[in-house]
């Protein structure tokens, strides 16, 4: 009988949300050039609750120059 305890992860690894938004045409964002098209967040949320709150923010600043949210998405 061995003494070795055999390694087990209980709980899997954490995994993100980041949202995705559609851009109308091509924009600076953040001093980086984005879309026109489907375009992910720079950020990585912990739930999808705290994502879409985080864009609920912004969405209707953002939909005013053509920049429409499409939702949150689980990270691969």
């Amino acid at each position: 009988m061995s003494t070795l305890l055999e390694e087990k992860r209980i709980t899997r690894p954490a995994k993100g949300w980041r949202n995705f938004y559609w851009l109308e045409r091509k924009m600076e964002i953040n001093g980086e050039m984005r879309g026109p098209g489907r375009t992910p967040s720079k950020f990585v949320w912990p739930s999808k609750d705290i994502a879409e709150t985080m864009a609920a923010k912004r969405r209707a600043e953002w939909e005013k120059i053509g920049v429409k949210y499409l939702g949150a998405e689980e990270e691969p």
